[in-house]
């Protein structure tokens, strides 16, 4: 009797110990699956992909080839890649017509060190395609704060062959043989003049500035609005972007904010065609199936943190539209970025280059 019942103690101080092994065992492996994968969302938020984007336009408002833009946001005076190399290799892969930044490529608390780092891709860039560039909060603030640095800024990438759109408009002929636009500088457009019969296309083309004897060239318009102020518009942006929204041709809006473009119905009545923004960083840190987790402007959650947005009548900063009897009114694009933001890594969220492929199609994305 007495060893039966010593048998089955050691029989259940047995089971006992497997169990509590069994739990232990469970728990350091799903902490190693955790760890696994903390890390290699770690790793993807640091590599750079390039992400595609389509904004339809009337056929007849393009060249039959379109026209490509690589788009860059929210560098904050990062290295990457020796000298820049990794985004100006990919930059150079995808061969655009043209090439925007959208702000924050420096960074207000490295002024001097971010400003080093942006001048030195422009210069490259500039190589590939036309670059043309909008401020983002970083600037404004080293504007504010350091008139100087931000005057040197803006001289060594003027210098560099950067136009600097400051609440401007430029116009573009793009060539059927050859779509590539050449830079010119931006007029600067005071609401008293914006009537849209003072816009001829006096944009530039490959080889040749076009004039008023050049409307038997074949090509099309593209018009290119760079909004430069902080968060809040006042007058003077409202009656930029209507006059924008009145001209002929592919109008493409610069705009470091989303949020702006959004809460301030810049595709309100139509006519904008593309609204291109950053100050995102695609939400920071990206969850399976849900996205990104924190925008700077919009908080947690946000509703617009990257990609491509079709904008329609019922659209807001809430709602994406699209409901039944709805109208699309055009596209707007937000890069995902190329750096985090405060200290806070890229977790599951690579840096990004965009491409905004502009295209002669009838109907709205998706239809």
């Amino acid at each position: 009797m007495k060893s039966d019942k010593k048998t089955a103690h050691k029989s259940a101080e047995s089971t006992s110990i497997q169990r509590r092994f069994s739990v232990v065992k469970r728990a350091v492996l799903f902490s190693v699956l955790i760890a696994a994968i903390l890390v290699l969302m770690l790793i993807r938020g640091q590599m750079l992909v390039v992400r595609t984007c389509f904004v339809p336009v009337h056929p007849e408002d393009m060249p039959s080839t379109g026209f490509r833009i690589a788009a860059l946001a929210d560098l904050h005076g990062r290295m990457i890649g020796e000298n820049q190399g990794k985004i100006v290799g990919r930059v150079r892969e995808i061969r655009p017509d043209l090439i925007v930044c959208l702000g924050d490529m420096v960074d207000r608390s490295r002024a001097e060190e971010s400003k080093t780092a942006y001048t030195a891709l422009v210069k490259l860039l500039t190589a590939i395609a036309p670059v043309y560039y909008v401020d983002g909060n970083h600037e404004l603030d080293i504007r504010d704060s350091d008139p100087e640095i931000y005057a040197r800024l803006n001289a060594e990438l003027k210098e560099a062959g950067a136009v600097h759109l400051q609440n401007e408009i430029v116009r573009f002929m793009i060539d059927d043989e050859d779509i590539r636009p050449e830079g010119m500088e931006p007029e600067s457009m005071e609401p008293e003049s914006m009537e849209p019969e003072s816009m001829e296309p006096e944009a530039a083309a490959v080889g040749k500035a076009l004039d008023k004897g050049a409307s038997d060239r074949k090509g099309s318009v593209v018009n290119l609005c760079g909004i430069t102020t902080h968060y809040y518009w006042g007058e003077a942006e409202y009656a930029l972007v209507d006059h924008l929204r009145q001209m002929d041709g592919v109008n493409i809006l610069l705009c470091h904010y989303p949020e702006s473009v959004l809460w301030y119905d810049a595709f309100e009545g139509g006519g904008l065609d593309a609204a291109l923004c950053g100050h995102t960083h695609g939400g920071l840190i990206r969850l399976p199936f849900v996205g990104g987790v924190f925008s700077p402007e919009q908080g947690w959650w946000p509703r617009y943190d990257q990609g491509a947005y079709p904008v329609y009548t019922d659209t807001d900063k809430r709602n994406y539209g699209g409901g039944v009897g709805s109208q699309y009114l055009g596209t707007m694009i937000i890069s995902g970025g190329l750096a985090g933001e405060h200290g806070v890594p890229r977790i599951n969220n690579p840096k990004e280059i965009s491409v905004v492929e502009i295209s002669g199609i009838i109907g709205s994305p998706g239809e």
